[in-house]
């Protein structure tokens, strides 16, 4: 090997101290380098890691022609799978139960009051011939009859006053009796009423 000159020394410090430093400053950017990508691949890692965090009400919600996600689509297929309370309709047995549409006052069929039965006095209860003429009296210049009926009651009558069941009215007092005209009500075959007035005579019979 060679010896080196005294007077090369240094210029080979120097060359050997720029290599030095070039190599230091090589290694230094390398070190920076792989610090930096490190803390990169770190931040990467940290990002895809952490859970987001829940927005507002409004940022959950999907925008407008995204399609729904798989809870939204089960939430739907059972809401749908649920029905309406008004189809279901339980069983209903009146066996046993009063009518709804009953009212709960029962009405009673009352029969019309009709007209009122008519209070006949016994003087017309009796056909003309059950009475008897007993006397003949002359009162305020009127002849008046003495009249006895089945009953044994006694009765003093003049013109117009009735007499008998078939509603007779006296037409005159004669001294031997009485003249009365009577309404007869008669039925054919056919079945038809007729009305007739007739004309009976209830004689005075003396002695009796």
């Amino acid at each position: 090997m060679r010896l080196l000159k005294a007077k090369n020394i240094p210029a080979l410090v120097l060359i050997l101290a720029i290599i030095l430093s070039g190599s230091f400053l090589s290694y230094a950017q390398d070190g920076e380098e792989n610090t930096i990508g490190e803390g990169m691949e770190i931040i990467k890692s940290a990002r895809e890691n952490a859970q987001p965090t829940p927005g507002p009400a409004s940022d959950a919600q999907a925008p407008a022609g995204e399609p729904a996600s798989e809870a939204d689509k089960s939430l739907e297929e059972r809401v749908s799978a649920i029905q309406p309370v008004s189809e279901v309709r339980p069983p209903y047995d009146p066996a046993g139960k009063r009518d709804p549409f009953k009212p709960f006052i029962r009405l009673m069929d009352i029969p019309s009051a009709g007209p009122a039965p008519v209070v006949v006095p016994p003087i017309q209860r009796y056909s003309l011939d059950q009475f008897r003429i007993s006397g003949i009296i002359w009162m305020s210049g009127k002849p008046q009859a003495m009249v006895v009926d089945p009953e044994g009651n006694t009765y003093f009558l003049g013109d117009g006053d009735r007499i008998g069941n078939k509603e007779g009215e006296i037409l005159e007092v004669r001294n031997n009796g009485l003249l009365v005209q009577e309404t007869v009500r008669s039925e054919d075959v056919y079945g038809e009423v007729k009305i007739e007035t007739k004309k009976s005579v209830l004689a005075f019979e003396d002695g009796k």
